[in-house]
């Protein structure tokens, strides 16, 4: 017989920081690799041209803003699969998982289908510059090819990680990471008899390797026995009641993830109005925060995932230690990360172009970004934690007055200033209103013993 995922209930879920580390670790790395999907499109095309690595900024926020709705749903289903395998029913985990796998199938298939016609139009309704909307327009088209199977990617991942069985993830990973770096190589710039085809080749390199990585993880269920014991493959029949309940937690969390990468859209786009050089800064920038703040990400998502299965085993009183030993974590992974890449700014920046001018102009707002990242590892920590917790609605009203804050901060940034740096100030003004919002839920959750319990969020447990 296989090993079950969890000790005996009489052992108890483990939640040290050793536990932490071990279940953290491969989902950092696994982000790692998945942030190297964006990283090598700007790589490669960082010496491809100046106009299609802004344009990549802004066609693969709106790419992310179609998964944002996936990722939220997943969110969803992930803490539901995560209280149920904490509380040792298996059978429920592999329901859960192919109620959600069977939405996300199918919504992903929908939106492709539906927008493939318009990817082009959008571009040029949103951008000022013509050749960069033709640009953003090619790789948004390609790109929506594999949009199905990075929806059910998001599925996978969140079975996964519900279960604390992350190693896997970083070996989709490692596969997605290969796909998309041999095949940006052969179709950005060509190679004997195929042609070069510039930001469509990325995109399609991206598809592609998404469809690589899903293909992996499916394998691995099925050879690793995770397929027959939770029986994740066993058929799809709809359950409304199911499906409700996936909907009471994801749909604030869709909704939520849509409204937060919206902002990101709006963010480069009014920078892409400030001019094509801006542009292509703001992306050097963002994918060298995306790869430090990943260490957050990861010990968020742990320690929430953690969180969730010591609720369903209703250990209510474990939960706050982790929490903190998670912070701790993120701070002593990032700061030292963080300290390195401002010794070396013309380095690190040289990683994603060549072009001298483009490293010589993103120099202060660099600085910037690495300083509002540090200043905001707490308040994205917590986010994180509540997300994987499954507090939907609390987390939905938190991204949306902060969006909100900072969307209007962004429209007045960009009309009286042209310099990247300041523009890049948007991102501690949107740390600090999700720190606010997330303190405020996380101080009223039902565990806590600080507050008279009926004060508390959710008093009987209820996320």
């Amino acid at each position: 017989m296989k090993q079950s995922a969890f000790p005996s209930p009489a052992e108890g879920i483990p939640s040290d920081t050793r536990t932490i580390l071990k279940t953290a670790a491969p989902i950092m790395i696994g982000l790692l690799l998945e942030q190297l999907i964006g990283m090598t499109d700007a790589i490669f095309l960082g010496r491809y041209g100046e106009v299609e690595l802004g344009a990549a900024a802004l066609g693969s926020v709106v790419f992310f803003l179609y998964i944002s709705v996936a990722f939220g749903y997943g969110v969803g289903a992930q803490a539901l699969m995560a209280r149920a395998n904490g509380a040792r029913r298996t059978a429920e985990v592999g329901r859960i998982f192919r109620q959600s796998a069977g939405f996300l199938f199918a919504l992903g298939s929908l939106l492709a289908l539906a927008s493939l016609p318009f990817a082009h139009r959008v571009m040029d309704a949103m951008i000022q510059s013509g050749e960069v909307a033709r640009a953003a327009g090619d790789y948004v088209f390609w790109r929506l090819f594999g949009l199905p199977a990075a929806f059910l990617c998001v599925g996978m991942r969140a079975f996964y990680t519900g279960i604390l069985r992350t190693r896997v993830l970083t070996w989709s990973s490692v596969v997605m990471v290969a796909a998309n770096c041999t095949l940006n190589g052969l179709l950005i710039f060509g190679a004997g008899p195929i042609p070069a085809l510039g930001i469509s080749g990325a995109a399609i390199a991206s598809a592609a390797s998404e469809i690589a990585a899903l293909l992996y993880l499916v394998l691995a269920a099925v050879r690793s026995g995770a397929a027959e014991r939770y029986s994740l493959f066993r058929g799809l029949e709809w359950d409304g009641t199911l499906q409700r309940e996936l909907f009471r937690l994801g749909a604030w969390l869709m909704v939520q993830e849509m409204i937060a990468f919206g902002t990101w859209l709006f963010f480069f786009a009014a920078v892409e109005h400030v001019s094509d050089r801006a542009l292509a800064i703001s992306n050097v920038v963002r994918q060298l925060g995306s790869l430090i703040f990943l260490f957050v990400h990861a010990f968020g998502t742990t320690c929430g995932s953690i969180s969730s299965n010591l609720y369903g085993a209703k250990d209510f009183g474990s939960i706050n230690g982790v929490v903190m030993r998670g912070l701790g974590l993120s701070y002593a992974a990032m700061i030292p990360i963080a300290a390195v890449f401002a010794c070396i700014p013309e380095t690190v920046l040289g990683w994603f172009t060549d072009i001298d001018a483009v490293i010589l102009e993103a120099r202060p707002a660099y600085y910037v970004m690495l300083a509002s990242y540090l200043l905001t590892v707490a308040p994205f920590f917590l986010y994180f934690v509540i997300g994987a917790l499954g507090f939907a609605r609390p987390s939905f009203w938190i991204t949306t007055a902060s969006s909100a804050v900072y969307a209007l901060y962004v429209a007045w940034i960009t009309s009286v200033t042209t310099s990247v740096a300041l523009i890049w100030t948007s991102d501690t003004v949107f740390g600090a209103g999700l720190g606010i919002g997330a303190w405020l839920v996380w101080r009223r959750a039902a565990w806590q013993t600080s507050i008279p319990a009926e004060k508390r969020l959710y008093p009987q447990g209820e996320a």
